[in-house]
């Protein structure tokens, strides 16, 4: 997995609805993710506050480009540990 250097990109608040919608193991993978990464967010990373707050909206309906985001947001933490 590679780093980002950006948290989003501009299409963070679009909606597809022809993607794919997650089957239930990454969907129960993506709740595990999203709650921890809630929890970092409210001590130390208020920057990623935004895009977990949309993503958090999502997981009614989960499909691979919420899946996508949420990677985007995994790949920009790994990027700026410091």
């Amino acid at each position: 997995m590679r780093n980002a250097a950006t948290l989003a990109t501009r299409y963070l608040f679009h909606v597809k609805e022809d993607s794919p919608l997650l089957d239930e193991a990454r969907s129960e993978n993506f709740h595990l993710i999203a709650a921890k990464l809630l929890y970092i967010s409210r001590r130390c990373r208020l920057d990623i506050q935004m895009a977990l707050g949309y993503l958090t909206t999502r997981v009614s309906c989960l499909n691979e480009d919420n899946w996508a985001k949420l990677r985007r947001v995994v790949q920009y933490l790994r990027g700026t540990m410091d």
